[in-house]
């Protein structure tokens, strides 16, 4: 059966991707992932490729294509198990949600959707100012992945990083006037 020996060429493909990854040759491991989404897009194992793929990427300090690639599994699958285990993952991060745009309760579904995801709100409070245009997420270095997760959640591609935030927290969303709740209902 042909459907048979692709699928097993892949699972091959991935295994050998997965070895370059953990050693650390991740532009090789790139180039396999990435040849394995393209060629075998229905192959079971596609969204655990595109999350490794993702990982190689910001390994490499390419955080734009590590993001589209979360982005891409947040919000395509939302559903998925493997989309919730990676969110399920960053639980112990602490999140600060602060309102950009001065309406009452803004920040009140996004705290719901994410303590759902097992990520602690630290803290609901009003930005220094109202005017905020965009919604911002500012994360401390390694909290990068759940922070482009959120992102993808909440439809925020606006994302920070600085080495120290908040002694409070490891990742401060700010709501912005671009902001829109109803991205969230996917997921709640």
């Amino acid at each position: 059966n042909t459907d048979s020996v692709e699928l097993d060429i892949a699972n091959i493909k991935g295994f050998l991707a997965h070895c370059y990854r953990r050693a650390g040759e991740y532009n090789k491991a790139i180039e396999i992932y990435r040849e394995i989404l393209d060629k075998y897009p229905e192959e079971e194992n596609t969204n655990e490729y595109a999350y490794f793929l993702a990982t190689a990427y910001e390994a490499i300090g390419n955080y734009s294509e590590s993001f589209k690639l979360y982005q891409n599994l947040a919000s395509t699958t939302p559903e998925n198990e493997f989309v919730k285990e990676l969110i399920k993952v960053s639980a112990g991060v602490k999140i600060e949600i602060l309102n950009g745009v001065g309406k009452n309760k803004i920040c009140s579904s996004l705290a719901v959707v994410l303590k759902k995801y097992g990520v602690k709100i630290k803290g609901i409070d009003n930005a220094s100012n109202s005017n905020f245009e965009k919604t911002y997420i500012i994360s401390r270095s390694e909290y990068f992945k759940t922070a482009g997760l959120i992102g993808s959640i909440i439809g925020c591609a606006n994302i920070v990083q600085k080495p120290k935030i908040s002694n409070n927290a490891d990742i401060i969303i700010i709501i912005g006037k671009d902001y829109n709740n109803e991205k969230l209902n996917d997921f709640l």
